[in-house]
């Protein structure tokens, strides 16, 4: 979703999403950040932890939203002290991004093996104690 600078204050940003990209502000995301096709099950609240890109780099996240379902604000914090009140005007997008670097664990589909007698299980360590 794309939306410009409204005003820098201190480590806070104001956004107003565009208007040509309102349509798809208005249907929403989903959590691979896939465009709604239904608009009612758009809500705002969503883009709540989102991260602001600007020149494609990450300056800070979503923190509150102001306004109604129709038009609203998007409050965030900044993380790079490089964002100015100089700013305001430019262009900037907002994105779910993934910053979690741990992968899933797969199981194996393994047959389950009885263990041998060294490994006793956590009950017959804890009878040691």
């Amino acid at each position: 979703m794309k939306g410009k600078i409204l005003s820098v204050v201190q480590n806070s940003i104001v956004i107003k999403t565009d208007i040509t990209d309102a349509k798809g502000a208005m249907n929403g995301m989903n959590s691979k950040g896939e465009l709604y096709t239904d608009g009612s099950k758009f809500n705002p609240n969503k883009l709540l932890n989102y991260e602001i890109l600007y020149n494609n780099k990450s300056v800070g996240k979503i923190s509150n939203l102001i306004g109604r379902v129709s038009d609203f604000f998007l409050v965030g914090t900044i993380r790079d002290k490089g964002i100015t009140s100089a700013m305001v005007g430019e262009d900037i997008e907002i994105l779910k991004q993934n910053r979690n670097g741990k992968k899933q664990q797969r199981w194996s589909n393994q047959p389950y093996k009885e263990r041998d007698k060294k490994d006793t299980g956590w009950k017959n360590q804890i009878r040691r104690w």
